[in-house]
């Protein structure tokens, strides 16, 4: 058993990483990754730069990250890629005109990859939580207010 420096709970060895030095950190795990996950949000825009050079550089990583994550080469994701045209497969805006690299979509019940996306895009889908009526109802609601704009625009300039 050892104390956590920082929040000052006894707990189990295994709670704590190891240390080269000391044996094991002086904060346990939950308290470490608590830092890091604040760090990151603090530092957003740093670290997502920091992120985008390393794997620039090291294309091995990113070829690991797909293969682990999604199952998918590289050779496999720039297949995708060519065949979406090299843009978005939704908005179809070019990953190059974007400045970043298009994010692997895929079905998180299933893990199946179903396109390439920009963030933007890809945030809507995990918002809408891959619920295609949510996304039907975002249009609906669009096109809704457009015609209310119109017919008030409409009734103001009759006035």
């Amino acid at each position: 058993m050892k104390t956590c420096t920082a929040c000052q709970q006894e707990k189990p060895l295994t709670g704590f990483s190891r240390d080269k030095r000391r044996g094991h950190a002086a904060r346990c795990k939950d308290c470490r990754k608590a830092e890091v996950t604040a760090w990151r949000t603090k530092n957003r825009e740093s670290y997502n730069a920091s992120e985008r050079q390393r794997y620039a550089e090291s294309p091995a990583k990113w070829e690991r990250h797909l293969r682990s994550k999604y199952g998918i080469s590289l050779a496999e994701y720039a297949e995708r890629l060519a065949a979406q045209g090299g843009c978005c497969a939704i908005c179809r805006a070019s990953g190059d005109a974007l400045r970043e690299t298009l994010a692997v979509d895929h079905d998180h019940a299933t893990g199946a990859v179903r396109g390439l996306l920009c963030a933007k895009c890809n945030r809507m889908l995990g918002c809408a939580v891959d619920r295609p009526e949510v996304l039907r109802a975002g249009a609906e609601y669009l096109i809704n207010a457009e015609a209310a704009r119109v017919w008030i625009e409409a009734v103001m300039e009759a006035a």
